[in-house]
């Protein structure tokens, strides 16, 4: 008993340590300057959404958009048919960034 015990524990960690390709991107992340502004951010099978929530420039109100991403080297390589742009974790801060911006993870 105790030898599937051990084999279960074994087996359990070592599949809980087995993260997809982007995983650490997944959740809602928050604008550091406009806290009405957040990311929410799920997998497509091996893409990647981004449903990015801010004011609306004339009426205030939410405005989302959604934007197709894929996980490339360290980033998510955004797709938005605009100039190439990504968003990568900052190690030190925990931080999501696009080099002009940077969202804190809310969950």
């Amino acid at each position: 008993m105790k030898g599937l015990s051990a084999g279960l524990l074994l087996a359990g960690t070592l599949l809980g340590g087995c993260e997809r390709p982007g995983e650490q991107y997944l959740g809602k992340w928050q604008d550091t300057r406009s806290t009405s502004t957040t990311l929410d951010i799920v997998r497509n099978e091996d893409q990647f959404m981004i449903s990015e929530t801010r004011p609306a420039m004339s009426t205030d109100q939410p405005d989302t958009r959604q934007i197709p991403a894929l996980y490339s080297g360290d980033a998510l390589q955004l797709r938005n048919g605009q100039s190439p742009s990504r968003l990568s974790i900052d190690p030190a801060s925990g931080h999501l960034s696009n080099g002009q911006r940077e969202f804190r993870r809310l969950n």
